[in-house]
């Protein structure tokens, strides 16, 4: 059986290190990220046509298709939801002052 500690590294935003807020995952490669996250990685990268995963491992570039688009992954945030039902943003607040990280803005 699979401890939280396992599996807690899947319900994590790369980008951000919090657990998924709005989770959106690229269907090019799978990698998932917050949807403030992901968008606000799209605006920094700038007006190009075709976007890079935010990955920094990733050199897939999601092109203006619809298809292939980040797409609301309903199930994977319901996980998020049902395995830390208490509040994430407590259990994050908690999760960054342990690494010293400000998250007050």
């Amino acid at each position: 059986m699979a401890t939280f500690e396992a599996i807690n590294q899947y319900l994590i935003c790369s980008l951000c290190t919090r657990y998924y807020n709005e989770a959106y995952t690229i269907p090019e490669c799978l990698h998932t990220f917050c949807k403030g996250c992901i968008y606000d990685n799209f605006e920094k990268q700038g007006a190009k046509v075709l976007k890079n995963c935010p990955e920094p491992s990733c050199r897939i570039q999601i092109s203006r298709d619809v298809e292939k688009q980040p797409k609301y992954d309903r199930c994977l945030q319901e996980c998020v939801n049902q395995l830390v039902p208490r509040g994430y943003k407590d259990l994050d607040e908690s999760t960054a002052a342990d690494k010293g990280i400000d998250n007050s803005s």
